[in-house]
């Protein structure tokens, strides 16, 4: 059960810590047997919660990112490895890791812009530095734009999620 669960929210960003607790309750001691008799509802129904709140997270940063974004915020720190962090506790704390996510994603495609931006001017002042390289510049689109349009597809992938996805995520 723990190891389906990491395997759909492996940073522990989607799932709540009392969701968590409810299902090794409600399936933990059951689950290998239910699993061997063919009974496969504990995982179709954890899957659900699961997509459920993937689409409410990438709906509520589509709606983030029509609001401004303070991208300079001192002394604010989001741990981007939380693979052995605890669920959060409560919907509000996991709205707040979503915005700093948020955040900490436009920061890191605005940099990259101006790296990119940087480099696509010394290639043009200087063609020598490019060494046979592609100078072909990526798609000019601001970080918002890069966001929203990333987010847009992955609610899309969402819908066409098949019970055979479930169900090879169980067995893997």
């Amino acid at each position: 059960l723990e190891m389906y669960i990491d395997s759909l929210d492996p940073e522990h960003t989607l799932f709540l810590a009392s969701e968590v607790v409810n299902y090794k309750k409600k399936y933990g001691p059951t689950l290998g047997a239910a699993l061997k008799a063919g009974n496969l509802s504990a995982p179709y129904e954890i899957h659900a919660q699961y997509r459920a709140r993937l689409k409410e997270f990438y709906e509520f940063e589509l709606a983030e990112l029509k609001k401004t974004q303070n991208l300079h915020q001192p002394n604010q720190f989001i741990d981007t490895d939380r693979e052995k962090a605890a669920f959060f506790g409560s919907k509000a704390e996991l709205e707040n890791y979503w915005r700093k996510m948020l955040v900490s994603q436009l920061i890191n495609l605005t940099i990259a812009k101006q790296e990119d931006q940087a480099k696509q001017k010394a290639l043009k002042d200087d063609p020598s530095l490019a060494n046979g390289q592609d100078l072909a510049s990526s798609e000019d689109l601001t970080p918002v734009q890069t966001l929203t349009k990333r987010y847009t597809r992955q609610l899309e992938r969402i819908g066409r999620t098949k019970s055979d996805d479930v169900l090879e995520r169980i067995l893997n």
